[in-house]
């Protein structure tokens, strides 16, 4: 009997994934990474969006938007710094894709070795943050909270589809490490109106 009962993941009752997806982006720039820093930094984020949001933690089911992900990359970057290593992000290029196969381009032209994607999918009626660290003509490879191992071409869709996994490509953020401490100006894009929560 015992043997029958599924676990529960991360995800089935929280909408956490976009803490989820910040942390396993700045762990994959950043492997060396402790999993005491780990802690710390996951800590951080969940009491500053709570705080960003004037909100209990309780709120925090609702899910991120966005603006929250930017928020928490920030967050993010500003704890990396001490440890002398800078962290820059930006929203995917604005361009209005006819395709799914011009999604993976622009995103395999805009990730290199020190850089990964923080992107927003629909899975069914669910929204889902998750991280791809290798994107290739066919396949995204993701480092993701709730066990998905890739992104398959032929099984992606622009549009709402039962069988296929949406991609919403105005939701994703490259997320680099840099040398040098970024200038004002090459920190974050400014933030645009993003309300929709996860």
């Amino acid at each position: 009997m015992k043997t029958q009962i599924k676990p529960m993941r991360q995800g089935a009752c929280d909408r956490l994934c976009g803490a989820y997806a910040v942390l396993n982006a700045v762990s994959a720039l950043s492997p060396d990474m402790t999993v005491s820093d780990k802690n710390i930094l996951f800590q951080a984020m969940l009491h500053g969006i709570a705080s960003k949001r004037q909100l209990s933690i309780d709120h925090l089911w609702a899910g991120l938007n966005g603006d929250d992900i930017d928020f928490l990359l920030d967050l993010a970057g500003g704890f990396l710094k001490r440890r002398y290593e800078y962290l820059t992000h930006h929203r995917l290029r604005r361009r209005r894709s006819a395709s799914v196969s011009e999604v993976f381009s622009r995103l395999r032209e805009s990730m290199d070795k020190s850089s990964v994607a923080i992107l927003r999918v629909e899975l069914l009626d669910s929204k889902h943050w998750t991280v791809a660290y290798k994107v290739g003509k066919h396949r995204i490879r993701l480092l993701d909270s709730a066990g998905l191992g890739d992104l398959t071409r032929d099984r992606c869709s622009l549009k709402r589809d039962n069988f296929k996994t949406r991609l919403l490509p105005s939701y994703f953020r490259i997320v680099q490490m840099v040398d040098d401490e970024p200038g004002p100006s090459s920190s974050a894009s400014p933030p645009l109106a993003d309300k929709s929560a996860s």
